[in-house]
């Protein structure tokens, strides 16, 4: 387990970096944008986001699968081959259509046509992403994660210059994100193929058995659709009920919000992702696993807390008051990535065992409630509905993927006290925006004592023990110590 958290602390350098730097940009840029560019920014996301899900097959846990089971090297060069061009068609097929299509599309949900430069920048960054799918899983089944680090790093300096360039510097609008995340991308992309050379000019090796790879993953692309209206749908009805520019405010909000994925999960994730099928492999390692899962939820939920206090009053100030309401919906979207978090580790069963078909239904249920609830809810209660569907809706998965998993595989998760760490944080989270004084010492006052209001609950439950701050200490002084040595 230790190595599964350095490995992660590692992948986490990161978007940890990317997201400090996008905390500074992010006042920047609400200044120069109104709410209705950032829900421009947000439906063509959406939109992109959804044709690059349907391209990508879900090839990632299949790939990663076989690349962990083969045999040898050629084995796992053919296998690269294979998905690589697989991924450059369906890449290449998207882009044409993106090229295409864009333009009714945009006017059918923005109200005005895109010119051509926006499109290319759309068909580009689409290309770059859906390509960019077997690079990313070879590396981190290789877990390159300094090399990972390096190129995160990199892609998002390029961008984030490229974007606050155009946006501030230029006026561009909303077309200067996509822009700069299209050269930001096209340029990791060739640096990550450039680092695989070595594999993908291997001699020998026979094709994968890519119909195989598509009989494992079809199933979890109808996962990912699923998914893909659990984290959709509440934006795309508060567009419709209600408007394009309150739809940027909720976008912000949820922008907060994935601070908590994309530095403190995805981190944890594209470490675990590999682990996992090592731990199935070994046999009698569940309770590792169980505790793993106890841990990672519990630093979520502390950054979590981090967010909606201390982050949420440095955004308040920084921020365009405009902008500002979208704090109120913090601690329920905050929540519901804790949750998303959680299923993404109770769904190992599925996975290690080939289950895929029954992961499927479980999004099915959570679709079909997400879909419902805000249909339901936010016509009568606005954004505010939204933000309530989406947290049910995570609950529902959650709860159907902790009772489909324990008959497949019989880890010893830690559910009670998981829930009383979900209700803590909603409930610490949210007494946020019932103290609200106006002084900077008192607010930095009020978020200290509310955080260790949330650690004292924690240790009070038993969700921490002296055995984690142990072994924290240890990690610390055997991976410190390697460091001074390299030094």
């Amino acid at each position: 387990m230790i190595r599964v958290f350095w490995h992660a602390l590692v992948f986490g350098l990161s978007p940890v970096l990317q997201k400090l730097v996008g905390l500074v940009l992010l006042p920047l840029y609400t200044h120069y944008l109104t709410a209705a560019d950032y829900g421009e920014i947000e439906l063509l996301s959406i939109g992109t986001g959804l044709l690059a899900l349907v391209l990508r097959f879900e090839l990632r846990p299949g790939y990663m699968r076989a690349w962990i089971d083969a045999p040898d090297e050629a084995t796992r060069a053919g296998l690269f081959r294979t998905v690589l061009g697989a991924m450059l068609a369906a890449g290449a097929a998207g882009g044409a259509v993106v090229l295409l299509a864009s333009g009714a599309a945009g006017e059918a949900l923005l109200g005005h046509r895109i010119g051509w430069l926006y499109r290319a920048a759309l068909a580009l960054g689409l290309f770059a992403d859906v390509v960019a799918l077997v690079c990313q899983a070879t590396l981190q089944a290789q877990l390159q994660s300094a090399r990972m680090v390096t190129l995160g790093v990199l892609q998002f300096a390029l961008s984030a210059t490229l974007t606050a360039w155009g946006v501030v510097g230029l006026g561009a609008g909303p077309v200067a994100f996509f822009i700069g995340g299209a050269v930001g991308s096209l340029v990791t992309l060739a640096a990550m193929l450039a680092m695989l050379r070595p594999v993908w000019r291997r001699r020998g090796g026979a094709p994968a058995d890519l119909a195989g790879l598509l009989a494992y993953s079809l199933p979890l692309l109808g996962g990912g659709l699923l998914f893909f209206v659990v984290r959709n749908a509440d934006r795309l009805a508060v567009s419709q009920f209600v408007s394009v520019g309150d739809l940027g405010l909720y976008a912000m909000a949820w922008t907060l919000a994935n601070l908590l994925l994309t530095m403190v999960f995805t981190p944890l994730q594209t470490s675990f992702d590999v682990w996992r099928y090592e731990v199935h492999r070994d046999g009698g390692r569940e309770a590792e696993m169980a505790g793993f899962f106890r841990i990672a939820l519990v630093v979520l939920g502390g950054a979590a807390m981090g967010l909606c206090t201390f982050g949420a009053d440095v955004f308040a100030r920084a921020a365009d008051p405009r902008f500002a309401v979208a704090l109120i919906y913090l601690p329920w979207l905050s929540v519901a990535v804790m949750l998303q978090a959680g299923y993404s580790f109770l769904a190992s069963p599925f996975y290690v065992t080939g289950a895929t078909g029954r992961w499927l239904r479980v999004f099915a249920i959570g679709a079909a409630v997400q879909l419902g609830l805000s249909l339901a809810l936010v016509p009568l209660f606005g954004v505010g509905g939204a933000a309530a569907s989406v947290l049910l809706a995570n609950l529902a998965i959650y709860v159907g993927a902790a009772r489909g998993g324990r008959h497949l595989w019989a880890v010893p998760w830690p559910q009670g006290r998981v829930a009383v760490l979900l209700g803590t944080t909603l409930a610490c989270a949210s007494l946020h925006g019932v103290i609200r004084p106006d002084s900077l010492a008192f607010m930095a006052l009020a978020d200290a004592a509310e955080c260790l209001l949330f650690a004292a609950c924690l240790l009070a439950a038993g969700l921490v023990t002296g055995g984690d701050l142990a072994a924290l200490t240890r990690l610390a002084a055997s991976r410190g110590a390697v460091l001074l040595r390299r030094v």
